[in-house]
């Protein structure tokens, strides 16, 4: 009896010590590598939250769409976005989601703050994202970015990432 007890303990705690399917349903993963990437302005970092064959899009109005496919191509991408704010200075960036977060599409809102030139600027944007199970993790398979309002973000309500 003493046995079994101890071996019930043992593989309770084997259990609990265990991330067996929790890492499988956290996809919000990819959205807090972006937040950490651009608080630490990484572009390894953020090309990490994408798939090896991975597509980031910025479909801005009046502007020609940019796509940016694999990490070669989205670390320039991130390279030159980051390039782009005062040095050392971190870029804020929080989602809002339209529904659950799933391994299907997600649609939703972003607000951007960032230092350029010294002026603190703020940027709204709409995102549609996919995600696909890659190296043992959700990432981003399609990130597409376009602009927003504040009352587009507004609308929406606040991410618990």
């Amino acid at each position: 009896m003493t046995k079994t007890l101890i071996r019930a303990a043992v593989a309770a705690l084997f259990a609990a010590s265990t991330p067996a399917l929790a890492s499988n349903a956290d996809y919000a993963a990819p959205y807090r590598l972006l937040q950490q990437a651009n608080r630490t302005l990484d572009p390894a970092l953020a090309t990490s939250a994408y798939a090896a064959d991975g597509v980031l899009v910025f479909d801005i109005p009046g502007a020609p769409a940019e796509s940016f496919r694999g990490h070669d191509a989205i670390r320039t991408a991130y390279v030159r976005s980051f390039g782009q704010v005062d040095p050392g200075t971190p870029i804020a960036l929080e989602f809002r989601f339209e529904g659950p977060l799933r391994p299907a599409a997600h649609t939703g809102a972003y607000r951007l703050t960032a230092k350029v030139g010294g002026r603190e600027i703020v940027a709204y944007g709409r995102f549609t994202a996919s995600l696909v199970w890659d190296r043992n993790a959700w990432r981003f398979a399609e990130d597409r970015g376009t602009v927003a309002s504040a009352a587009d973000y507004e609308a929406l309500p606040p991410a618990d990432l």
